[in-house]
């Protein structure tokens, strides 16, 4: 008989503590669903809130028409949805847009990429493409964090809300990615 086979191996097993995949290092941390709501939401408000100035590195630095026609939609449409965040969080106190407790590790990480980021746009070659493809990722986040604020928040309005955000950013996202390709 095939020692897997024996009951002894599989109680072998369950006292060891064999398992078929690995433990994972860290425990997640169960969050009630408001905290999650709390963190996600301060994380567009930040979001929204940054990309609605993106339009303004254009003070310091030059670009095509075209970037910088879609970056001023970005900017517009960033500003407007924050403008709405903030109306719906004034209507549940519950809702925090400033409350986000990000790992430390996390937060440094983001601020070290932004850092390096601005330093690459401002002084590194190849402005345009760069800043063309760092608001295409801006984009994609937000269409997505909208999407997944969408299925935890149980508010039907602002769950609506977030579904058309979320389509108007990954329009956004194709005419920014056909700039990329050289079209329109």
């Amino acid at each position: 008989m095939n020692f897997w086979n024996r009951p002894s191996a599989l109680a072998l097993c369950v006292l060891a503590g064999c398992q078929s995949s690995p433990r994972p290092v860290f425990r997640e941390v169960e969050q009630d669903d408001r905290q999650r709501l709390n963190h996600g939401y301060a994380l567009l408000h930040q979001l929204l809130t940054d990309e609605g100035d993106a339009e303004k590195i254009f003070i310091l630095k030059e670009a095509s028409e075209r970037t910088r026609s879609i970056v001023r939609v970005i900017s517009a449409v960033s500003r407007e949805a924050r403008e709405r965040l903030e109306a719906l969080a004034a209507e549940d106190p519950a809702l925090k847009l400033g409350w986000s407790s990000l790992p430390e590790v996390e937060f440094e990480t983001r601020k070290s990429i932004g850092n390096a980021t601005a330093k690459k746009l401002l002084f590194g070659p190849g402005f345009e493409v760069r800043f063309v493809n760092s608001q295409a990722k801006a984009v994609q986040y937000a269409e997505h964090l909208a999407r997944t604020l969408a299925v935890l928040d149980p508010a039907e309005k602002r769950k609506a809300w977030l579904l058309k955000l979320a389509s108007i950013y990954e329009r956004l996202e194709y005419k920014i990615l056909d700039r990329l390709d050289g079209r329109k």
